[in-house]
């Protein structure tokens, strides 16, 4: 299987939903047929904890593999998601979270999930 040089942990954001999916490394994303095998949208997307923005391309055989679009999320973009998303799930004081880089921000969706599981089934926390 070809591996891109994706910086992991990473999180899937979905088109027009504020659920985000963590993934810790490429070794959860091979394992999990939930993640590789799904079948996402056009705007569905991979972001890597250096803010590196993966499409997530529907290949033969059901599976899928991120491929870098040459884009880039800021920090800002990246707390806004992670805001989005833990307010989605019931956190409380969302607007005063904050992260000194899109690594920690990520990684902070993979500790909330630890926390509380997703009510999206589709949506797996693999750590």
């Amino acid at each position: 299987m070809e591996t891109t040089l994706i910086a992991w942990p990473a999180i899937i954001k979905y088109s027009g939903e504020a659920e985000l999916a963590f993934v810790d490394s490429q070794s959860a994303w091979d394992a999990d047929r939930h993640l590789h095998g799904a079948r996402y949208e056009k705007s569905d997307a991979l972001i890597d904890s250096k803010g590196e923005i993966y499409a997530l391309l529907n290949h033969a055989k059901s599976h899928v593999q991120p491929e870098p679009t040459g884009k880039f999320a800021s920090l800002d973009e990246v707390l806004e998601l992670v805001r989005a998303h833990a307010a989605q799930s019931g956190a409380c004081c969302v607007a005063k979270f904050s992260a000194s880089s899109v690594e920690e921000a990520v990684r902070s969706v993979g500790a909330a999930d630890a926390v509380k599981p997703s009510r999206n089934p589709t949506a797996k926390n693999v750590v």
